[in-house]
């Protein structure tokens, strides 16, 4: 099993290729797509599209107030254009693949 794993931070997203042993296998960043929600997911696509035929998931750090449980953002922390956002299913819907999604400090 291999998951796509994106950090959001507030200067880089932060991506890498795992595998189940945690193992790093691909990493990379590219500057946040903080500008607007179109940014954000046109960056994760691009990500995402180098990836889909190799992952069985994909596991998404954030910032902000996350309900780790449901996926909700109440708040996306620096990405000031999240808010009140059922994150978890609207990156499954756009991903087409299993998503999970936490706070970044609930993830480190």
């Amino acid at each position: 099993m291999k998951v796509l794993v994106l950090d959001f931070g507030g200067t880089n997203l932060k991506y890498a290729l795992m595998n189940e042993q945690y193992d790093f296998l691909e990493k990379g960043s590219v500057p946040a797509p903080k500008n607007s929600k179109e940014e954000l997911v046109s960056t994760v696509n691009t990500i995402y599209s180098q990836y889909k035929e190799q992952i069985d998931g994909v596991a998404i750090s954030f910032a902000g107030r996350i309900d780790s449980k449901t996926g909700y953002a109440y708040h996306g922390g620096s990405y000031q254009f999240i808010k009140n956002v059922e994150l978890k299913k609207e990156f499954e819907e756009l991903l087409q693949c299993k998503v999970t999604i936490m706070n970044d400090a609930e993830c480190a």
